[in-house]
């Protein structure tokens, strides 16, 4: 029986490394979007905005703005405030590139 609670547990943490490497790729992906479409860029230079607005400012879909809106706020990349549906870098934000 103690053999199969270490088994367990081995796969418990392999299954942990495994959704951390892949929200680390998601986050990677997520990045490149933001960079590919300059939305990082909208964003410092309107403050905070609304997915509508980033997707027409960035010139996207709104529904793609949303998502990587929501990703982001997920992810504690940025800030969202629910009650004017704001999206938001943090101050301390700076560009990778």
């Amino acid at each position: 029986m103690m053999t199969l609670m270490i088994e367990e547990l081995e796969v418990s943490q392999q299954e942990m490394e495994q959704n951390t490497d892949f929200g680390e790729a998601l986050q990677e992906a997520v990045t490149s979007v933001g960079d590919k479409f300059g939305l990082y860029d909208v964003m410092l230079h309107h403050g905070p905005i609304t997915s509508a607005c980033l997707a027409t400012q960035a010139g996207i879909p709104e529904r793609l703005a949303r998502l990587w809106l929501n990703v982001q706020a997920a992810g504690n990349h940025l800030g969202h405030q629910r009650k004017t549906d704001l999206y938001a870098l943090w101050s301390n934000w700076a560009p990778s590139h």
